[in-house]
């Protein structure tokens, strides 16, 4: 299914692309039944069971301590390279890509990555991240996986879930590296794709430095005016740092959220009037949750654009599937044969609804009933959208 995604991608996949700016390590902790009633929920999360109830995707700030005690209490899995930066990072090598990755820190931890074709800058220019060897303590999100049918408090969940707890002090006063920055200057010429993360944890205090990247953005497309950028949402902290992304809105080509991020930025509980007021201001609107993917524009040729959300899903479908990285030979051989209801549903809703002028182009997921993981599938999707746009 959606083999077209599949024939678009080895046409169109670009082979280079600048990830910012969010960069972290993920501890992932698979929950069990009886975990999370046998601690004292800290006070950040103290409403945690009822978004598992509702069966809502979290991301939270937390404090320094609540993460130590989280860990200290739980435990976790495994540790893996998280955020935008880092979940591109890891999965963009196995499609042939290379990533010129920002990160606020650069130690072996951090970037932990094997692959020589993810780039970090340093003194001189870029070069590959397995050559970091510096030891360090990264910023770190704590990422509770619930599975479907797990119970919590007596009531089975009848979704899967994921809540991630951040504590992370290079992305609550967005750091930038200036080595990046500079670097990045002579490489951007040949590099027509950016995903840009992370303003969604800027702390009220620091949201003001989130204008820097408005004159990032201004230069980089001075070097090379068809360079695509796309910026990825997620759980804005306050208010203030959703007010300075969205003045980026008039110098980027597109934007991606979920159904939560979209009632944060709009106030709309309705996924048609929500997504009508975000595309009067932006060019491309992209839509993304479990059940479908969908893209508002008018400038896009209609076969091209549902053929680059059927690869995105074929993308982000392997990813909860198997929890392996991208592999283009494997995902050839990816075969799913069933959609989810929910999203063709949804389809049917915003395919006979107007955006002042601009048409939804929509594509129902692939249904996985048994997801192995969630960590990473919407950043995953973002990638495989922007590098066949």
């Amino acid at each position: 299914m959606y083999s077209c995604g599949l024939k678009h991608a080895r046409a169109r996949l670009d082979k280079k692309i600048i990830a910012g700016f969010n960069h972290s390590c993920d501890l992932v902790k698979y929950m069990k039944t009886g975990e999370l009633e046998a601690i004292e929920l800290p006070r950040e999360l103290i409403e945690l069971e009822e978004w598992l109830v509702i069966g809502e995707q979290k991301e939270i700030a937390v404090s320094e301590s609540t993460l130590n005690y989280l860990v200290d209490s739980l435990g976790y899995d495994e540790e893996r390279a998280g955020g935008l930066v880092g979940q591109i990072a890891r999965e963009a090598p196995g499609l042939g890509v290379e990533v010129y990755a920002h990160v606020s820190g650069k130690c072996r931890k951090l970037t932990g990555i094997n692959s020589d074709k993810v780039l970090i800058a340093d003194k001189g220019g870029f070069k590959p991240a397995i050559q970091f060897n510096k030891e360090c303590t990264p910023p770190r999100h704590f990422v509770m996986e619930f599975e479907k049918g797990l119970e919590i408090s007596g009531k089975k969940l009848e979704s899967s879930i994921r809540i991630i707890a951040t504590y992370d002090s290079c992305a609550f006063d967005f750091l930038l590296d200036n080595e990046f920055l500079d670097s990045i200057k002579n490489e951007v010429k040949e590099i027509n794709k950016a995903v840009l993360s992370g303003f969604h944890l800027v702390l009220e205090s620091s949201a003001g430095k989130i204008r820097q990247v408005g004159k990032i953005i201004e230069e980089w497309r001075e070097i090379n005016p068809d360079i695509f950028i796309h910026i990825e949402f997620g759980q804005f902290q306050n208010r203030r740092a959703l007010v300075e992304t969205e003045k980026l809105f008039p110098l980027i080509d597109s934007i991606g959220l979920n159904s939560g991020e979209l009632i944060a930025v709009t106030g709309e509980e309705e996924l048609e009037k929500g997504l009508s007021i975000l595309a009067e201001r932006m060019e491309r609107v992209l839509f993304h949750n479990q059940y479908c993917s969908a893209l508002i524009t008018s400038s896009d040729n209609p076969k091209e654009a549902r053929a680059a959300l059927q690869f995105a899903s074929i993308c982000s479908a392997y990813k909860i599937l198997h929890d392996k990285v991208l592999n283009l030979r494997e995902l050839e051989n990816f075969k799913i044969s069933r959609l989810s209801e929910r999203g063709i549903e949804i389809a049917q809703n915003l395919k006979i609804t107007d955006f002042h002028g601009k048409k939804a182009i929509v594509v129902p997921s692939l249904y996985i009933e048994s997801p192995r993981s969630l960590v990473g599938a919407g950043d995953t999707f973002a990638l495989a959208y922007t590098l066949v746009m």
